[in-house]
């Protein structure tokens, strides 16, 4: 399955996932690995590449090298369980270590990543790997840390990484306000669990901005694809989304410099018009 443009739109937003989870150096990614990656090298594959995706992302560069990153990391088997199985094991080595120290700082960074990164790919295995963290509430914060820091500087609990990243991913639909997950509202985050329960009983379909593509989870965890009655046996091409275009993001610079040209040249042209009538008038 060949991923649709992905909206600007949904770029903007998802690119918001780390101030919600506090800064840091943004090139950090898992330094742990699953274990079928570590034999043939896939793992640090998939990190680089999520680090080009990354970057690309957050200059809303959503060009030909943007798209040819994301085909690269769906192509490797296991790209979307890689960041989850991350997490969890980076979760469990951290578990003991205080908020806001050394190795715990790393982890709230590398996290704040995978989601990001799982948002960008828009296809059911991110999906069903962001699902999964919609219980974890393992590290939200205590009191004491929420009032002694500012909200953007506090680490969120995973759950509310991954509400917030469904909401962003670009879904048709999208089950609830992003950014009311990402400021702290409870009501939002479980509008997002009641529907991935449904989602992933087989309940409700979903889909993406963009694609032809209707998917449906079914109870093994595997997946169905519908394709839309009107569009069955065409080719499955990248289509635009809701978003900008490719061509017009690319562009865009040049048709606002043409703009103001223009704009210019016509009050020139005016200025120019005005001043001939009262020479005319006078002389």
């Amino acid at each position: 399955m060949r991923p649709s443009t992905f909206s600007l739109l949904s770029v903007v937003w998802i690119n918001l996932l780390i101030p919600a989870f506090g800064d840091g150096p943004h090139d950090e990614m898992p330094i742990t690995r699953m274990d079928v990656a570590s034999e043939d090298n896939s793992g640090e594959r998939v990190e680089m590449l999520a680090r080009r995706l990354l970057s690309r992302a957050r200059r809303q560069l959503l060009d030909s090298e943007y798209y040819e990153i994301r085909e690269e990391i769906l192509a490797i088997p296991g790209y979307a369980e890689y960041f989850g199985s991350a997490l969890r094991r980076k979760q469990i080595e951290v578990k003991a270590i205080p908020l806001g120290t050394g190795e715990r700082i790393r982890y709230d960074i590398i996290r704040a990543e995978c989601f990001k990164v799982l948002g960008l790919l828009q296809t059911p295995e991110s999906l069903k790997v962001l699902g999964g963290f919609l219980d974890d509430d393992l590290d939200a914060p205590g009191k004491e840390w929420s009032e002694l820091l500012p909200y953007r500087d506090t680490p969120q609990a995973n759950s509310v990484g991954a509400a917030a990243a469904i909401c962003w991913m670009g879904l048709q639909n999208p089950p609830a306000d992003g950014r009311k997950i990402a400021s702290g509202e409870e009501g939002e985050l479980l509008k997002t669990r009641r529907w991935w329960k449904r989602v992933e009983r087989g309940d409700l379909t979903f889909s993406f901005e963009g694609q032809v593509e209707t998917y449906r989870f079914s109870s093994d965890g595997s997946w169905e694809t519908i394709l839309s009655p009107n569009v069955a046996g065409e080719a499955h091409t990248n289509p635009k989304s809701a978003g900008i275009a490719q061509n017009d993001l690319v562009d865009a610079p040049n048709k606002s410099r043409n703009i103001k040209f223009l704009w210019i040249v016509g009050l020139l042209s005016i200025i120019g018009g005005i001043g001939w009538m009262l020479r005319r008038k006078f002389l």
